[in-house]
């Protein structure tokens, strides 16, 4: 799903229960691809894959709370 920069000013809640439902939403600006928004749980997913095929040195990028 693409979404612009103005739709996620004013509708950041919608866009954010869509994330939370599984769905990744691009944020343009201008025509412009600038951002990505993915669920929680994919990105920790990527990352333990990149770690496991050792594509770059994970810092403590991410903390539980």
């Amino acid at each position: 799903m693409y979404s612009i920069a103005k739709e996620l000013r004013f509708h950041t809640k919608e866009l954010l229960d869509s994330v939370s439902r599984g769905e990744e939403i691009i944020i343009t600006f201008r025509g412009k691809p600038y951002a990505k928004l993915i669920p929680l749980k994919k990105l920790k997913k990527i990352l333990k894959v990149l770690k496991r095929l050792n594509w770059f040195q994970l810092t403590n990028c991410y903390k539980k709370a």
